[in-house]
């Protein structure tokens, strides 16, 4: 038995289908198939049950899973002991939503760790908040990082108890809409969502509609973004921003800290708004590596020099 089958075991009970989770390991499915087979074998049991539908974890899976994911829990802290600071590898592993202060963050946090001379390996996984959730509550990844309006926040802090989670807020940010620097709103010193009607919506995410979602209606007027009649889900930050650059398109988030994701780009408070609370997700009662703290507190500071109600 080597760790990758047991990280790969993970990621099939994760994704309940051998082709998802494949192309999330970026690995062949025949590749990730045998070495599943092969953890069966070798364990004399079965792990999953194959269907046309995907792979259901069965009665026996469920408890090796479970024991699977404390293991990787007790190798990722293995990886930050060393013998002495000179021979320390900072490890962080973190899954986030799109936000415009993940890039300026890293590069303060890289930056830091180039300085001191320290061997790193840091990683970040843009994702959807859904899937945020899931890589921390498997362990693959120690910290978290998803937005919540008011409401979202109170309801998710008891689901994400339930699956062994503690969310602490990092900052909350004012929501804006966001438009091309030539659209006629952008001289505006706030706009309701309302008159945006007639624009085209540009997103990065979920569509909001089941479970977790990163994409919310952060007005407090009845106006749903996601019976909005023209939409580009653009999966990408870069993109949804080279969309904007034209008028009569709209997003909906906070100011970039980066000018690369900002550039061309009017940032108008939404009105009646509500704010967008960033929260921090880890594994409930599992003390926070040092990178891991140091990240937080970047985060912090960077949302301090964005507007903040």
């Amino acid at each position: 038995m080597t760790l990758r089958q047991i990280q790969y075991a993970v990621e099939v009970d994760r994704l309940g289908s051998l082709s998802n989770a494949a192309k999330s390991l970026f690995i062949s499915q025949s590749t990730l198939s045998f070495a599943i087979k092969d953890l069966e074998r070798e364990l004399g049991m079965t792990l999953f049950e194959r269907s046309r539908s995907g792979m259901r974890t069965t009665e026996g899976g469920l408890l090796f899973l479970k024991k699977a994911r404390d293991a990787l829990n007790a190798f990722a802290e293995l990886e930050n002991i060393s013998a002495s600071p000179r021979d320390e590898v900072a490890v962080l592993r973190v899954a986030a939503v799109q936000s415009g202060l993940f890039p300026l963050v890293f590069q303060h946090l890289t930056d830091e760790l180039e300085r001191l001379g320290t061997r790193f390996r840091l990683q970040c996984k843009m994702c959807e908040t859904g899937e945020v959730v899931d890589r921390i509550a498997s362990g693959e990844c120690e910290l978290g990082f998803v937005y919540a309006t008011d409401r979202q926040e109170q309801t998710w802090r008891q689901d994400f108890s339930l699956i062994g989670l503690e969310a602490q807020r990092v900052c909350s940010l004012e929501i804006c809409a966001i438009l091309s620097e030539d659209d006629p709103l952008a001289a505006r010193s706030n706009i309701a969502l309302s008159e945006l009607a007639g624009y085209t919506f540009i997103f990065s995410g979920d569509d909001g509609l089941t479970g977790f979602s990163n994409l919310a209606d952060y007005s407090a007027q009845n106006f749903s973004l996601t019976a909005h009649p023209r939409y580009v889900d653009a999966q990408d930050s870069l993109l949804l921003n080279a969309l904007l650059r034209k008028p009569g398109r709209f997003s909906i988030g906070h100011r970039s800290t980066l000018p690369l994701y900002s550039g061309g780009l009017a940032y108008v408070p939404l009105r009646d708004r509500q704010l967008a609370h960033f929260l921090m997700l880890r594994v409930k009662g599992r003390p926070m590596s040092l990178y891991a703290e140091r990240l937080s507190e970047l985060i912090g500071k960077a949302a301090a020099d964005l507007p903040i109600q």
